[in-house]
C-alpha cells in the first residue's frame, strides 16, 4: 500500500489484563499516527500495576461515560495522559468479568474503525502492526469486517462488526458475513515480555 493509503488507517489496541510497563511501553512504541492503546485493568485485583501505570505514563482521570454501545462494561474510572508523549494511552479501570467484557468496554471507548484484541499473555509480535497496516491499506478499496491470522489467534475487527454483534466474543467470526474475512499466514502474536 501508498503512504497515503496506510495514512487513512486506524487502529485501536484494546487489552485485558496487559499490566506490566515494559509490555505497554512496547506496545506505545510505534510511529503510526492513527493508533491508540486502550488497557484495562481491574485496580481491586492490580492495585499495584493500576498505581505504577498512572505514575509511569504520568495518568489523570478524566470523566467516564455513564453508559456505552456495548452491554457489560464496568467502567470505574478512566485515565488519559497529560503528557504529550503518551497521549496514546487510555487506562480504564473496571470489575473484571472476563476478558470478553474487557474488551467490549476498550472497544466502547476507542476512536478507530480497526479493532486489534489482545488478551494477557498475547502480545504482538514486533512486525505485526506493520503487517495489519500493510494488508489493510492494500484492501483499502473492498470492505475488511476481520483480517485473521491462520498461524495463531491473532485478529483484527472492525469496531462496527463488535457493536452490531453485541460484543466480543470467542465465536465472533461465526456471526460476520464471511466475504468480508480475510486470512493471513503470517503470525501476529508472541508472549509477552513480562511472561
Amino acid at each position: 500500500g501508498s503512504c497515503c493509503s496506510i495514512d487513512t488507517v486506524g487502529c485501536s489496541i484494546v487489552c485485558s489484563q496487559i499490566k506490566e510497563i515494559a509490555d505497554i511501553t512496547t506496545l506505545l512504541s510505534t510511529e503510526y499516527d492513527h493508533y491508540e492503546v486502550i488497557i484495562v485493568l481491574d485496580a481491586n485485583l492490580y492495585p499495584e500495576h493500576v498505581e505504577q501505570i498512572i505514575h509511569h505514563f504520568k495518568l489523570i482521570q478524566v470523566n467516564a461515560p455513564s453508559h456505552t454501545e456495548l452491554p457489560n462494561t464496568h467502567i470505574r474510572k478512566l485515565y488519559r495522559s497529560s503528557q504529550r508523549c503518551f497521549r496514546r494511552l487510555i487506562l480504564i479501570e473496571q470489575g473484571y468479568i472476563s476478558p470478553y467484557d474487557d474488551i467490549n468496554a476498550a472497544t466502547a471507548l476507542s476512536s478507530y474503525d480497526y479493532i486489534i484484541p489482545l488478551i494477557a499473555p498475547n502480545m504482538l509480535r514486533a512486525e505485526a502492526l506493520d503487517y495489519i497496516f500493510i494488508t489493510l491499506a492494500r484492501h483499502s478499496n473492498c470492505r475488511i469486517d476481520i483480517l485473521r491470522s491462520t498461524l495463531d489467534a491473532g485478529l483484527v475487527v472492525q469496531r462496527d462488526v463488535i457493536i452490531a454483534a453485541g460484543g466480543f466474543s470467542p465465536c465472533l467470526h461465526l456471526k460476520t458475513n464471511h466475504g468480508g474475512q480475510l486470512s493471513i499466514c503470517l503470525p501476529l502474536l508472541s508472549p509477552a515480555i513480562s511472561n
